[in-house]
């Protein structure tokens, strides 16, 4: 559809621009004082780039690239997505598993996970960016922050002891990151309870 658009609107453009450079190639052929011959001259100049851009646009329709990709093409497609979608859960699933038998754990974090994956630190790094769009230890942090909340809302915990059971040594350092994610204190989660 576009193509089309453009061919559309690229003949459109051509026709009045022709009578332009007409009407400019027959004021150059008459009597005018150098100023204006000149001013005309560019003006000829810039029409006719115009116009060779308006050709080039047209002929776009003409090149293999912009053709429409094929049924067998969409669907290849589409399943290369799916496939990497797959991968990329398997690959979360993994270390959300790692990350759920370790949370208590402080000293979780990058160097542990990649061993546990069985990958480097730098393709642990990548892999979580390219997915997630933020860093490994963003997403653990998160992923703790998260388990704390669920644990705190059964209100069988005090604060402290779901700051060290989700691996945080700081309970103050807990409080303020849980504040920052979820607009609530967690002391003030549990009161609620």
């Amino acid at each position: 559809m576009k193509i089309n658009f453009f061919t559309t609107m690229g003949n459109e453009l051509k026709t009045p621009l022709t009578k332009i450079m007409g009407a400019i190639s027959h004021l150059l052929n008459g009597t005018v004082s150098s100023s204006t011959r000149k001013t005309l001259q560019e003006a000829y100049q810039d029409a006719s780039h115009i116009n060779h851009a308006i050709s080039q646009m047209v002929s776009i329709k003409d090149n293999p690239v912009f053709v429409a990709p094929s049924k067998d093409d969409l669907e290849e497609m589409a399943s290369t997505v799916r496939n990497n979608n797959n991968q990329d859960e398997k690959f979360l699933e993994n270390v959300d598993s790692i990350i759920f038998y370790k949370i208590d754990d402080p000293e979780l974090g990058v160097k542990t996970l990649a061993a546990q994956m069985g990958i480097s630190e730098k393709q642990l790094y990548r892999r979580m960016k390219d997915i997630t769009g933020g860093t490994v230890v963003e997403y653990l942090k998160s992923y703790r922050l998260n388990k704390a909340k669920e644990i705190l809302s059964q209100g069988q915990f005090s604060v402290k002891e779901v700051a060290y059971m989700t691996g945080f040594t700081s309970p103050s350092y807990f409080s303020r990151c849980f504040t920052e994610k979820f607009g609530i204190s967690p002391s003030k989660l549990l009161d609620d309870q």
